[in-house]
């Protein structure tokens, strides 16, 4: 069974409890909070300086101009160096499918 957008959608969904008229309306990354608050989730932070790292490296890799078939074996390389499972690399995958960003995933 298909549930359709505007059904989720309505006056009675997360978020709009207690909203006044005027009210700006409630942001996804406001009604995540809550959901992730209320039942247990954790977000886990990265040191700064792995962060600093990451964003250099994200840049860099970037501004280098590479083909998408190169930034894919650049990750493929991450991976690999790493030691992740394919099993593990997989079940990351699919939180990120499930909408947790890149933040929280890593």
């Amino acid at each position: 069974m298909m549930v359709k957008l505007k059904d989720l959608l309505n006056e009675s969904a997360p978020g709009f409890e207690n909203r006044q008229f005027g009210d700006p309306l409630p942001k996804l990354a406001d009604i995540t909070k809550k959901y992730q608050e209320k039942n247990g989730i954790n977000e886990v932070s990265l040191p700064s300086e792995v962060k600093r790292y990451m964003e250099k490296f994200t840049s860099a890799l970037k501004n280098a101009g590479l083909n998408r078939q190169k930034q894919l074996l650049v990750l493929a390389g991450i991976v690999d160096s790493l030691g992740v499972e394919p099993n593990q690399l997989m079940a990351l995958i699919q939180k990120v499918k499930k909408g947790m960003n890149s933040e929280n995933a890593i």
